[in-house]
């Protein structure tokens, strides 16, 4: 297993943004907040069994990144959208992200989601996450690969397939709410 490289992590990004366009039962600008202010990004909705999931994209070109908030529509009640987790696509190496993105020898893109997460104004490192996942696991494997803990939120091939997608969706509302229930512990 091996992280992706530039060219992947763009193909990848590419191919996943061409699928949310395909698949969301509606596309908007819709205003993301977080602690530090408010981002404004194209937001694509899914319906899942777990109500209306919200993903957003930007080009956050500063951070030399693919910005992805999270939510589901039971988590907003205001007018910005809440991010309960981010799966931002970095454009040249896993630096300064919360999902990392590698490949394996067959050629699956694993989503791998290291635990740190932005609670209030501060966040909750690793530790403490993978001590509380541990006793309270979800869905998702743990692995260890290149000195860090993930959890794996999903397989999926470089080029993303519709059933990938519909797979990865799934697992991210359901992450969403699991995340939820984890930040309620630390607020």
């Amino acid at each position: 297993m091996r992280y992706l490289t530039s060219l992947e992590l763009r193909q990848f990004h590419d191919a996943l943004l061409g699928k949310f366009k395909k698949h969301a039962t509606s596309q908007a600008k819709k205003e993301w907040g977080y602690p530090h202010g408010v981002t404004s990004c194209d937001t694509y909705s899914f319906s899942t069994k777990h109500g209306m999931l919200y993903l957003g994209h930007y080009d956050y070109i500063e951070g030399n990144r693919w910005w992805i908030p999270i939510t589901l529509e039971e988590q907003v009640s205001g007018a910005q959208l809440p991010v309960t987790f981010e799966m931002s696509i970095p454009k040249t190496r896993n630096m300064r992200v919360s999902v990392h993105y590698a490949v394996d020898d067959n050629g699956l893109v694993h989503i791998l989601d290291k635990g740190k997460f932005t609670v209030g104004y501060g966040s909750v490192g690793m530790q403490e996450f993978f001590t509380y996942y541990r006793k309270t696991p979800g869905q998702w494997p743990l692995m260890q690969f290149n000195s860090y803990d993930y959890v794996v939120l999903g397989k999926l091939s470089l080029n993303v397939t519709d059933s990938n997608l519909l797979d990865l969706l799934g697992s991210l509302a359901e992450f969403a709410i699991y995340i939820l229930n984890f930040k309620n512990k630390y607020r």
